[in-house]
């Protein structure tokens, strides 16, 4: 569709990412971005601390696992990337090659 509308709009351009891609790149080469986990959460119970439970008590008792150092992982949780992976991710849209977006990142957008 974005590609009928450049075609139909003189002057449209346009980036998308994809995010899919991008967490696999980082998954595939955790040191690369400074990580060292990027399989489990953070914050979790359960095999990979990916149960949901972080932050959740049973009578007192801690139903979770936490990390010494967040900066390490990907995940914080069962669902959410660290606030660092959150950068990574931003970086990768700002300056990524056509592997994460297409058919340009957004720097090279507003350079247009």
């Amino acid at each position: 569709m974005l590609q009928k509308l450049q075609k139909q709009l003189k002057g449209f351009k346009y980036s998308v990412n994809d995010f899919y891609s991008a967490v696999l790149r980082v998954m595939a080469y955790p040191s690369e971005y400074g990580l060292k986990e990027v399989t489990g959460g953070c914050c979790g119970g359960g095999v990979y601390r990916g149960d949901g439970s972080c932050g959740k008590t049973d009578n007192g008792t801690k139903l979770y696992e936490l990390c010494e150092n967040v900066n390490d992982y990907l995940f914080f949780d069962s669902r959410h990337p660290t606030d660092k992976a959150s950068q990574i991710f931003a970086d990768l849209i700002w300056n990524g090659n056509l592997t994460v977006n297409k058919p340009y990142n957004l720097k090279q957008l507003f350079q247009l």
